[in-house]
Order: C-alpha cells, then sequence, then structure tokens
C-alpha cells in the first residue's frame, strides 16, 4: 500500500507462485479510495518468463516440505565438495616451495569456509536477540552477517591455518547451539526445524574441531 489514509492511496496486488515454478508476474494496482483498477500488468516477454522460472527453481517455493529439505541437503553436499576441494587444492600446494600467495590462500579459506557459516548463525543470534521495535532492525541484521564475516577473515589472516580451523570450527560448534537455545521454547514446526539442524550442525563443527584439534598438535 502506498499513501495509506490518503486520498491518493493505492494498493498494488501481485498474484501468488505457491503452485507454480515461475514467480509472480501479475501485477494489479488499484485506486485506494474507490477500489478501481489502475494499472494491470502480466508479463509475457521470453526473457522475462525464462529468469522467473530459473529463479522460481533457485528459491524452490514451489516446493513441499520434502522438496525443500532435499534441496538443503543437496545445498551441504555442493558446499562439502567446494569446501574439500578448496582444502586439498591449497595442502596440495603448500607442499611445494612457500610462497606468500599460496600462504595467504590457505589462511584465506579457513576465513571464507569457517567464516561464512559463521555469519550466517550470527544473522539469526542477531534476529533472536535485538528487539523487535529498534528500527532499522532488518538492516543491523545483514549488517552482523558481513561484520562477523569479515572480522573472520581477517582473524584468520593473521594466526596460522592449524590454530586457525579448530578455533573458527570451534566458533561455529558455539554459534549454532545458541541459535538453537535462543530460539526456546520451538512453538513453530519451522522454528523446530532451524534448532534441530543448528543442533545438528553444532555437533558436526564440534567433532571437526576435535579431529582438527588433534592433527594439529
Amino acid at each position: 500500500m502506498f499513501n495509506p489514509s490518503d486520498q491518493k492511496a493505492l494498493v498494488t496486488m501481485i498474484a501468488g507462485n505457491t503452485g507454480t515454478v515461475s514467480t509472480a508476474s501479475h501485477v494489479i494496482t488499484f485506486d485506494g479510495p474507490s477500489g478501481q483498477i489502475v494499472r494491470e500488468h502480466i508479463e509475457n516477454r521470453p526473457v522475462i518468463g525464462a529468469y522467473t522460472f530459473l529463479y522460481g527453481l533457485h528459491v524452490g517455493r514451489f516446493a513441499p516440505g520434502l522438496t525443500r529439505w532435499l534441496y538443503f541437503l543437496s545445498g551441504l553436499a555442493l558446499a562439502a565438495v567446494i569446501g574439500s576441494g578448496m582444502h586439498l587444492w591449497t595442502l596440495k600446494r603448500l607442499r611445494r616451495p612457500h610462497h606468500l600467495g599460496r600462504l595467504i590462500v590457505a589462511r584465506m579459506n579457513v576465513g571464507v569456509l569457517m567464516g561464512t557459516p559463521l555469519a550466517f548463525s550470527a544473522f539469526f543470534i542477531a534476529n533472536r536477540l535485538l528487539p523487535v521495535t529498534i528500527h532499522h532492525r532488518a538492516h543491523i541484521e545483514v549488517v552482523s552477517v558481513f561484520a562477523i564475516w569479515g572480522a573472520a577473515l581477517l582473524y584468520t589472516l593473521l594466526r596460522r591455518p592449524d590454530r586457525s580451523w579448530p578455533e573458527l570450527l570451534g566458533g561455529n560448534a558455539l554459534s549454532c547451539l545458541l541459535v538453537a537455545l535462543l530460539s526456546l521454547p520451538w512453538q513453530s514446526p519451522a522454528v523446530a526445524g532451524v534448532s534441530m539442524t543448528a543442533l545438528t550442525l553444532s555437533g558436526a563443527f564440534a567433532c571437526a574441531m576435535v579431529r582438527t584439534a588433534r592433527k594439529a598438535r
């Protein structure tokens, strides 16, 4: 709604897309006082249609719960493939004579791979801790993501990888645990699902931290 409680108020409605793969492309704008249609737009351009179809596949709003979990698990699997590939590539090249560029990449790998989940955990933690009435709440949540990610990257640039790996794994284990605890009581299936996933990730990060710390000794 634009200009509410005004003679020039406008109400814009966008068609839902839960039953289709493509995102909404039908928009109607009504005059607020009279309810008459001011403008109606139906997107029929092939290029835009292809884009909304691919975007709809990406966000998966059309999908039932099981399919969304498959989306999530496939995302985790792909992240594991990318992360392990980056790590193994770096280890192989570190066996050669030391080069400043390779040393920097090795440290940045830790910051990127471990800083990213830490940053997204910070988003959920900020969401739970910030008062609902605070101004620019959504903006602060987004800023917290980039602040934590940047801090993690800077931290790993200043630490040896064999030290920063277990330290950031431990930080991720703690942050995921906090996400679950701060979400109590789990009053809805969505909150319960996020919290159980956070607990599972916390356990996985903790196990990885222990194994990495043992190898570093």
